[in-house]
């Protein structure tokens, strides 16, 4: 049914005039989709606001939770390897105290332990990974990661790859 039999169909059984009946469709339909953009409008600005105070509210409650979300190698988190239960150093962290972690990954125990001792730092030596016997007695892992900022007196965490146990085969069974 269109436009015009809706009319037809009003103007036989009201006896209003055609043009009052579709005066009044065009008026209540335009109002309505005013209603439903005023609506959708309003949805949107609450959940907005809503997105806006959790975010508020979650910047109270946890401290110490940054705003800007650009990690820089100076202040973000290094993985350990392992939990520290050493105190903290007890020279303060100051500009001149800082210093890049140098990279000694590929180098033996002896050597790495050299460097980061002439660097400043403390170094805590664990087992690796288990690779062939002629690859072991280098380090495969540091924490924290090599250019990482770090206090002088601090400790460095190194993983030195052990050799891998020798297949020895067993005698056959009688």
């Amino acid at each position: 049914m269109n436009l015009t039999d809706l009319k037809q169909v009003l103007d036989d059984r009201s006896g209003d005039p055609a043009e009052h009946v579709t005066h009044h469709l065009r008026l209540h339909g335009v109002r309505a989709k005013v209603v439903a953009r005023r609506r959708r409008r309003i949805a949107t600005w609450t959940t907005c606001a809503v997105v806006a105070l959790a975010g508020l509210a979650a910047a109270a409650v946890v401290p110490g939770l940054r705003t800007d979300v650009t990690p820089t190698p100076a202040d973000s988190p290094t993985p350990s390897l392992a939990p520290s239960s050493a105190p903290a150093s007890s020279a303060p962290a100051s500009r001149g105290n800082l210093s890049q972690v140098p990279d000694v990954r590929g180098l033996t125990k002896d050597q790495a332990s050299r460097i980061l001792e002439d660097a400043g730092y403390k170094v805590r030596a664990r087992d690796g990974v288990e690779v062939p016997r002629d690859q072991a007695g280098k380090v495969s892992a540091q924490s924290p990661n090599p250019g990482m900022k770090l206090a002088k007196g601090e400790r460095v965490t190194i993983e030195v790859d052990i050799p891998a146990p020798e297949v020895t085969e067993s005698p056959p069974r009688p």
